[in-house]
């Protein structure tokens, strides 16, 4: 993962943005019973599926609005065990 992707990083985890070596991850992240039974709208039928995902998220990227999407990274084995949304919240 390159340094200029890592958002955060503590002495365990890191944030990192999502990139194209991760669809794999998310598309089988997106297989997990809870995941299915709380965030459904975030589980993929298909590895196609979680592919087109993961490019829209790493369009967004460069866009203001997102929303930005990071992956959860355990540093000991550089297993992606989640994410993170960053969101633009209108002030009132």
């Amino acid at each position: 993962m390159p340094k200029e992707n890592i958002l955060i990083e503590s002495d365990r985890l890191s944030i990192t943005k999502i990139d194209h070596t991760m669809y794999m991850d998310i598309y089988h992240n997106s297989q997990d019973e809870d995941l299915k039974r709380f965030v459904p709208d975030e589980v993929f039928s298909s590895f196609e599926e979680a592919k087109c995902a993961v490019n829209q998220i790493i369009l967004n990227y460069d866009k203001t609005e997102g929303p930005f999407v990071h992956a959860v990274i355990r540093k000991e084995d550089k297993t992606n065990i989640g994410y993170v949304e960053l969101i633009k919240i209108e002030e009132g």
